[in-house]
């Protein structure tokens, strides 16, 4: 499922919101687009819904981000108030 119609399924369309929402997961994560599908609609997901001092709080979720390390950012994420 492709990153627009995940979130018209789960939150209905705003697509200046959405705009909003990658620039911001641009801002945070160099290459964000060539993240592969899964791990940049779970990143939409988290943007648009916590915004972008929401997802500034996950630092070690983003610094695994950065060293590619998915496993531990997937485990960092779901290690939240958020995911609970």
């Amino acid at each position: 499922m492709n990153t627009l119609n995940l979130i018209r399924k789960h939150e209905g369309l705003r697509s200046g919101a959405y705009h909003y929402t990658r620039a911001i997961l641009r801002a945070f994560y160099h290459g964000a687009d060539t993240f592969i599908a899964a791990r940049y609609n779970a990143l939409v997901s988290m943007a648009f819904n916590l915004g972008r001092d929401g997802l500034q709080r996950f630092s070690k979720m983003s610094a695994a981000i950065a060293c590619n390390d998915w496993e531990k950012a997937a485990s960092e994420a779901l290690n939240s108030v958020w995911a609970k």
